[in-house]
């Protein structure tokens, strides 16, 4: 479905400035750089690129990825990072050939929410 007018390309949302991302860091919390803008995929879709960015983890392909989840209402695929790289970055969307159904976020490798999100997977 497409509605006239409408973006369908992904936006990067920077943190404003260094302050910001250590305040982010400090609580645990992640700072959005990539959001999703594409609400009509299919399941199917997002549960393919979950496949493709689970395959590059294990192959050790993107070891700034730390988890990768499909969501829903609208589907989308949220990935956690520990690079905020650009050339990183660009390598996760070259994977969403459709565009604009990645969610990306990034913590800090020195945070505690590497270990948190570890522990909450097992």
């Amino acid at each position: 479905m497409e509605y006239e007018g409408e973006d369908r390309q992904s936006h990067d949302v920077k943190t404003e400035d260094a302050q910001q991302e250590k305040e982010n860091s400090d609580d645990g919390t992640g700072t959005a750089l990539l959001e999703n803008t594409n609400t009509d995929v299919s399941l199917e879709y997002v549960t393919e690129l979950q496949t493709k960015v689970s395959s590059a983890m294990m192959n050790h392909e993107m070891p700034f990825v730390i988890l990768s989840s499909v969501y829903e209402n609208p589907y989308r695929l949220h990935i956690i990072v520990t690079s905020n790289a650009e050339e990183d970055l660009q390598r996760l969307r070259d994977l969403d050939t459709i565009g604009g159904v990645l969610e990306i976020e990034y913590v800090s490798e020195n945070t505690n929410s590497r270990q948190d999100l570890y522990e909450q997977k097992n």
